[in-house]
This record gives C-alpha cells, structure tokens and sequence, in this order.
C-alpha cells in the first residue's frame, strides 16, 4: 500500500516549527549531540511517511513519539560525559528524563506529554517527581531555554539540511565529528605520485589472494580473525528504572483500580438487568435502581485517583502482584478485560450507580433466579450483548442503532458515540428510524452530517430529516 504523503508545504512549516526543540530534547535525552541529530533525522524521514494520514492536530504527539522511540535514544551517555547542568538529567532513567524533556524542552502540556508516552497523566506527573523541587526545575527549565535560543550556526545549518531531506525522503548526511588538528596537506606535485602507489598496492595485494598458500592441514580455524570466539552477550540494558516501568504499564490505571476493574467484568449483564428492572412494576428490587438517580450530582464519569507516587509500600506490592497475573494472561485476554473496563469509565456517574445497584438486587437474588436471569441475558444475540457495555441508556437503543455502528470505522466509534451520549432518547430514536429506512451506502452521509451539525440544533436537524 502507498503511504499517504502529507503536503510538502505544511510539512516543511511543521519541521520549521519543531526542530530547534526536537534537537535540544534528542541531545539532552541521550546526552549525545550526535546520536541526538541522528535521532531528530531518522524521527523526521519515519514521520514523512506516517503523518499523512493524521489531522495536523494530531502531529505533534505522533512526532515526539517517534522522536523518543529511535534507537540512538533508548541508550544514554554514561554521566561523566554530560555537562555540570544537565547532572540532574544525567541522573534519570531513561523514561523520567524524557517526561522532563517533553515538558521543558517540546513545551507539551501535561495531557499531550502522557500521550506521547503512552500512560495516564498521573503517571506521568509521577516520573516529574525526582526533579520538581522549585530550584532544580527552575534551573533545568532556564538552562533548556537557553540551549534552544542559543543553537550555533552550524548547528542551524544541519538543522536546515535535515529537513531538506527529510521532505525530500532522503538519508541524512554523515555525521561529522569535530576534528581537533588539520594535518598538512602534501605537495601537489606529490598527489598524483602517492594515488599510482596505492593503487599498486591494492593490485599487488588482491593477486595475492591468488597464489597465498596456507600450510598442509591448516584449517580456518586456525585463522586469526576468522573464527575467534565472541564474549558472553551482555544483558540488555532496561529503557526505565523499575519504578517507572511500574507506574507507566499501559494498564496502570485498570491494575490501579481492582474494584473498578471487578464491576466491569459483569457490566453489560448489569446494564442489562437494569432496563429488566425498568420494566417490571415499582417492587422492592427495582426502587433501588430508581431511588439512586437523584442522589447522584456529579455528571462526568468516575476516575481511579490512584498514583504511584501515592501508593504506600503494601498498596505497590498488591499493585506488582496483579501487574504479573495481568501480564501472564492471554493477550486476547487482556484485550477483552481492558475494553469492558474502558467501556465502565465511559459512563456518567449516574450510570455507574444505575449499574451497581441493579449487581446488588441481582446479588439479592435466591441462586435459581440467578441462574434463570444469566440464562436469559445468555440467550441474546452475542452482538446485542456485547452492546450493553454502552451502558443502561445506549445499551437499550444499541440493537437499533447497530447499522450505523456496525459500518462505522473504528477511529470515528468514539466521535459517534460522544454524539449519542448527549441526545435524548427521542433524538436517538430518530437517528435510529433514519438509519434503518436508508440505504447502507448513504448512512455514511448521514453521520456525517449530523457530526457537523452543531449540538443544540441536532434535534431539529434530525426531525427535518425523519419528516422528509
């Protein structure tokens, strides 16, 4: 497949705008201005070909990532060769110091820094911690700043000749080691003299791969340089320290939270029963569902607040311990855990407590109604079932709502579905009468249009169209 090539213009601008920084943050993230340059040029060439397709808004997080997963920058110089000023960065692991860098040296904020790490913004706060004093952030912030106003001309010049090729996809050029003597040039009469010489050593030596002779029995072996035996390898060095290869899992937030993890196994049988209960006349097990709904005042979805900074020497060994089961699990496993739990945080507040209501009416029940409620939900469609993770409200609608859902690409479910959350029932119900009476070839259309239709005037937009 070809790769979609962004436009060369807004690329050379996006470069213009970046490399002054991305230069400071390679060199003082390896602590090399070398393998920093090498860095910034493999980062620039790799995102030629992958920032096409990606709205702009998007570019920087996918730079800097790029950026900080070359190979010239997974390995630091050792700290004596690091200035007196960058001791406290010399002092990091590799993923403390980058967190660092993306704040002082890209100037990302603290959201877009923990995106461009892959780990939620707590963690990345976390890996703040070693260098947040006032006087040694401060320092470090100046001296950063400095190092960006102050790039040498030469340094600009090979800045300049990167980018040129970058956009042009072409290698960057050799990098070029300061030299600390010239030696004298020889005479010229003597250039043309010395040039017959080696190449007349160059013939003589390759004749004698010809007619050199070993000794009787003398076996390659034998031959130093051909079958000398290698060291031992050496272990691989670890990207971070323990500590921050902990609180920067991928699923920090779902290990960190255990009870919301648990709640999420049984969402969708959950949001289930409570439209079950909703149907059935006001009875002793169903008040509970609908008593909560008043008392619930938050309106945005309910967090884990846990920190690894913040957890105490027993609550980070629970957290390491479940870390290793997590990771021993099939990763089909894995993959199923992580999107029912993202689909429990989705929910507002009052869906949550919608949900745990209805688990403690369900755990009320005599064993054989149980077993009699599991067999039902059990009977649904896998599909229908899988869409009660939306939650009590869109869980109900979702068998209608499924045609558009269904031929929805992947990276448009989550916009489609921040639309749903904020419409009525009324409103979804006609989005779901227009999706069924149009053809499939023309949803796409509709989605379109009602994503671009500003969210108080969605209601009338979406009765003209049920009306026409």
């Amino acid at each position: 497949m070809t790769a979609v090539l962004p436009s060369t213009a807004a690329l050379a601008a996006f470069f213009r705008g970046i490399d002054r920084r991305a230069a400071v943050l390679a060199e003082l993230q390896c602590g090399d201005p070398l393998a920093g340059n090498a860095a910034l040029a493999a980062a620039m060439r790799a995102f030629r070909t992958s920032a096409g397709p990606l709205p702009l808004a998007q570019w920087p997080e996918r730079f800097w990532a790029l950026l900080l997963a070359t190979p010239q920058l997974r390995r630091s110089a050792p700290p004596s060769a690091w200035a007196p000023q960058w001791q406290p960065l010399a002092a990091l692991g590799n993923g403390p110091r980058a967190a660092v860098l993306l704040r002082l040296a890209a100037g990302l904020d603290i959201d877009a820094a923990a995106a461009v790490l892959a780990v939620a913004p707590a963690t990345y706060l976390a890996a703040l911690q070693p260098v947040a004093t006032d006087n040694v952030w401060q320092a470090l912030e100046a001296a950063i700043q400095q190092q960006v106003q102050s790039l040498s001309p030469q340094r600009l010049a090979h800045l300049a000749q990167l980018r040129e090729r970058a956009l042009l996809g072409q290698p960057a050029p050799p990098p070029r080691a300061p030299v600390a003597a010239t030696q004298p040039r020889a005479p010229r009469r003597w250039s043309l003299a010395l040039s017959w010489l080696g190449l007349a050593a160059c013939v003589a030596g390759f004749a004698a791969t010809f007619f050199w002779s070993r000794p009787p029995g003398d076996a390659d072996a034998a031959l130093p340089g051909r079958s000398e035996a290698l060291p031992p390898a050496a272990a691989p060095a670890a990207r971070f320290d323990a500590d921050f290869a902990a609180s920067s899992h991928r699923d920090f937030a779902l290990l960190a939270d255990p009870e919301g993890l648990r709640k999420a196994q049984t969402l969708s049988l959950n949001a289930w029963y409570v439209a079950e209960l909703a149907k059935t006349p006001v009875a002793a097990s169903a008040a509970p569902v609908m008593d909560v709904v008043p008392a619930i005042a938050a309106p945005g979805p309910v967090l884990p607040s846990a920190s690894w900074a913040a957890m105490d020497a027993s609550q980070r060994a629970g957290y390491l311990q479940r870390m290793a089961s997590w990771d021993a699990l099939p990763a089909a496993e894995r993959g199923a855990q992580r999107e029912r739990y993202h689909a429990w945080q989705a929910l507002n507040a009052i869906e949550q407590a919608q949900v745990d209501t209805a688990a403690q009416a369900f755990a009320g029940l005599p064993e054989a109604e149980q077993q009699a409620v599991r067999q039902r939900f059990a009977a649904l469609d896998a599909s229908i079932q899988r869409g009660w993770l939306l939650g009590p409200d869109l869980g109900a609608d979702y068998p209608k709502l499924h045609p558009l859902l269904a031929q929805l690409p992947a990276e448009q479910h989550a916009s489609l579905l921040v639309a749903l959350r904020v419409m009525g029932a009324a409103e979804r119900a006609d989005l779901a009468r227009l999706a069924q009476r149009l053809p499939p070839q023309q949803r796409a259309d509709l989605l379109r249009g009602l994503l671009a239709t500003p969210v108080a005037d969605r209601g009338a937009w979406l009765r003209l169209r049920v009306a026409d």
